[in-house]
């Protein structure tokens, strides 16, 4: 099971690696051509009185070609890469699913960190909301307002 498991995510690395590498070309090939042009078109200090304008016309044309692009290459690999997952997820028994959430969502780390997050906003809440000067527990932290019901 555990070796399935294994294999499938390797497979969803793989197709994601390779998706983003697609878009990444996708994305990343207006901007070569823009740049390409523009080094020929810079050039244009040449022949100022016939090219500046085209030169101009052009930049704003390229801005405006690329942000399309990006956006539009963007908003497929979302879709694609969602699609993708959740065709994984749903390929699986409901009880894996579950897991599967779990473990991407709910990692011991996270769980850990998540934990110290509490423990440092109940401190700063106990802080401020404490009036006048208390002892310091030999440990250095502050005795909790709620002494008694914390053991």
């Amino acid at each position: 099971m555990k070796a399935l498991k294994h294999k499938s995510r390797k497979a969803l690395n793989l197709h994601a690696r390779r998706a983003s590498f697609i878009f990444s070309f996708l994305y990343f090939f207006p901007f070569s051509l823009f740049f390409f042009f523009d080094f020929f078109l810079f050039s244009s200090f040449f022949f100022p009185s016939r090219l500046y304008l085209f030169h101009a016309h052009h930049n704003q044309f390229c801005v405006s070609i690329t942000i399309m692009l990006r956006n539009s290459v963007l908003s497929v690999q979302r879709r694609y890469l969602s699609n993708t997952f959740a065709r994984r997820l749903n390929d699986k028994a409901p009880s894996s699913k579950q897991e599967d959430i779990h473990a991407l969502y709910n990692t011991k780390e996270h769980d850990a960190d998540h934990h110290k997050d509490e423990q440092l906003r109940s401190l700063a809440d106990h802080d401020h909301h404490s009036s006048g000067p208390t002892q310091k527990t030999p440990d250095g932290f502050k005795p909790s307002v709620n002494a008694e019901f914390d053991e």
